[in-house]
C-alpha cells in the first residue's frame, strides 16, 4: 500500500520549486564534480582515486569541494543520488498526454536506454557500493520510493484500461521491474539500440502489453 500511495503522488504532484540562479550554480557544480568522479574512478580504480585529484579534475578548490562532499563515501551516496535523479529526468520526459499503452511502452523503453548510456553504467557500477546500507539514507530512499511510484501508478492505470495482465498484481509486477533493472543482466557497456528495443519487448510481454508489429523494427 505504501508504493500504491507514492504511486499516486507521483501522478497528481503539484508545481515544483524553481531553483534560483544560486542553487542552479550549485547543482551544476556539484554535477561536474560527479562526472570528474565517475571518470577518474572509471580509469584508476576507487580506491586509486583521492578527493584531491578530484577536485583538480573538476577544477574547483579543495574547500569548494567539501562545500558538497563531507568524504569519499559522502561522495558515492550523492552518485547514486545523481544517477536516480537522471533516471528520474528521463521518465518525466515521457509526455503525460499519451494514452496509456504509448506512455508505458516509452517509460520502459525509456528505462532500457537508460541503462546504455555509457556514463550511466559507470553512475550504477558505483551506486552499487552503497546498496548495503541505502536504507539507512532516508533521501536515497524517498528517490527510490518516488521512481517505484511513477512506474507503478503506469502499470495500475495500465491495468484499469485493460492494457496491463491483471492476473498478477500491480505490486508484484513493480517489483519484478524493479528487481530485473537492478541486476547485471542487462549489461549496458555490451548492449546496442537494438538490445534496448528487444529488452523492453520483453518487459511489454512481462506486463502482458500488446506490441505492434512495426515495434521492434
Amino acid at each position: 500500500m505504501e508504493h500504491l500511495a507514492v504511486g499516486k503522488a507521483a501522478i497528481t504532484s503539484g508545481v515544483e520549486h524553481k531553483p534560483s540562479l544560486k542553487e542552479r550554480q550549485r547543482a551544476l557544480r556539484e554535477a561536474a564534480i560527479l562526472d570528474s568522479a565517475v571518470e577518474l574512478i572509471a580509469a584508476r580504480g576507487f580506491a586509486s582515486v583521492t578527493l584531491e585529484q578530484i577536485a583538480d579534475v573538476a577544477c574547483v578548490s579543495k574547500p569548494t569541494f567539501y562545500q558538497h562532499f563531507r568524504s569519499k563515501d559522502d561522495l558515492v551516496v550523492h552518485i547514486s543520488l545523481r544517477c536516480l535523479n537522471l533516471a528520474r529526468e528521463r521518465m518525466k520526459s515521457v509526455p503525460n498526454d499519451l494514452p496509456i499503452r504509448e506512455r508505458l511502452s516509452e517509460v520502459i523503453r525509456t528505462i532500457s536506454e537508460f541503462h546504455l548510456d555509457p556514463k550511466v553504467s559507470l553512475y550504477i557500477d558505483l551506486a552499487q557500493r552503497v546498496s548495503p546500507i541505502r536504507h539507512e539514507i532516508p533521501e536515497l530512499t524517498q528517490k527510490e520510493e518516488e521512481l517505484i511510484g511513477m512506474v507503478l501508478a503506469l502499470i495500475i492505470e495500465g491495468q484499469e484500461e485493460g492494457i496491463v495482465r491483471r492476473d498478477l498484481s500491480a505490486a508484484f509486477l513493480c517489483q519484478v521491474l524493479t528487481a530485473v533493472f537492478r541486476s547485471h543482466y542487462y549489461d549496458g557497456t555490451h548492449a546496442s539500440a537494438e538490445t534496448a528495443i528487444h529488452f523492453s519487448n520483453q518487459i511489454l510481454t512481462l506486463l502482458g502489453v500488446q506490441i505492434p508489429e512495426d515495434a521492434s523494427e
